[in-house]
Formats: C-alpha cells, sequence, structure tokens
C-alpha cells in the first residue's frame, strides 16, 4: 500500500468533522508507527524484557521526577509544585 493509499484510507476513517489538527495528528501516529516497524525489521528494536531493565534504571535514578524541568533538579529548590511531587 502507497502512503497516499494509506492516507486516504486513515481519512476515511476518520469522522466528518475532523480539524486538520486531528488529521495531522493521525497522519503524525501513522508515521511513527511505520517508523518503529521499520526498526524492528532492521534489528534496532528491544525485547520486553529489555525494555523493562532500561526503564527500571530510569526509575531508580529519578529522573522522571526532573525530566525537562531543570529548576527541580536543582538542589535546596522548593515550590508548591515540587513539593507535591515528593
Amino acid at each position: 500500500m502507497t502512503s497516499k493509499q494509506e492516507v486516504a484510507q486513515l481519512l476515511a476513517q476518520l469522522p466528518d468533522d475532523a480539524t486538520l489538527e486531528d488529521i495531522q495528528y493521525h497522519v503524525y501516529v501513522l508515521e511513527k508507527i511505520q517508523r518503529g516497524r521499520a526498526d524492528i525489521a532492521a534489528g534496532r528494536g528491544h525485547t520486553h524484557e529489555q525494555a523493562r531493565e532500561r526503564l527500571a534504571r530510569w526509575l531508580s535514578r529519578g529522573r522522571w521526577l526532573t525530566r525537562g524541568v531543570p529548576e527541580l533538579a536543582t538542589p535546596g529548590y522548593a515550590s508548591a509544585s515540587s513539593t507535591a511531587i515528593a
């Protein structure tokens, strides 16, 4: 199936009142799924066990607490949002 055919099929499945933003999002997700499948086919994927191990290491380091929020990584920083997380 060509990309154009896949998008046509996607559009046929969306409701008539779908916005351009809705369409863009669904095309984006479709493309990400295709890339993921291609990565797996090329051997660039991870097993379920490898993913579990990576997630466990990431969580044990507390990275999920400060990801994208540099202020929370600063020692001594305290605010309502950071104390709510702790």
